[in-house]
């Protein structure tokens, strides 16, 4: 198999050739300009700021599912909108992302609600069982 050259351009190869003092100018600049470059942060996060809360939560989805916005809405197309549980529609915020705790395999879009049953029953199948016995009156004590 035969290697390939990176091309690299005069910037670059300067870059990287003078690495270590690069870094040191930087950290030394930034450590001289922490107002300024506080100031430039708090200036472009108030301009972007629906842009970078939009991109946060892409990748969190992505880092935390591996699921995309857009596959987000597809599955919540193809449920029709509604919580794979109770069947209704979210009274408030959106649907969230099941996911299964051991396999992170996800399962589908939750109602905050039933989201949190699953997570108050430790997404175990026996207390589930049992809490619709116990709903259906077989196991109480009266």
């Amino acid at each position: 198999m035969e290697k390939t050259s990176i091309v690299m351009s005069p910037q670059m190869k300067y870059y990287w050739a003078n690495r270590d003092k690069k870094l040191s100018q930087m950290k030394a600049w930034a450590e001289k300009n922490k107002e300024a470059r506080k100031q430039y942060t708090k200036k472009r996060y108030e301009e972007n700021k629906e842009s970078l809360i939009a991109k946060a939560k892409e990748r969190n989805m992505l880092n935390k599912y591996g699921m995309t916005t857009t596959e987000y809405e597809d599955l919540f197309k193809k449920q029709g909108g509604v919580c794979l549980i109770c069947k209704e529609f979210p009274k408030t915020g959106k649907l969230v992302i099941d996911h299964h705790h051991d396999t992170g395999l996800v399962r589908g879009l939750l109602c905050h609600h039933c989201n949190l049953v699953l997570g108050f029953c430790r997404e175990n199948v026996d207390i589930l069982q049992n809490t619709i016995r116990y709903l259906g009156g077989e196991d109480g004590l009266a």
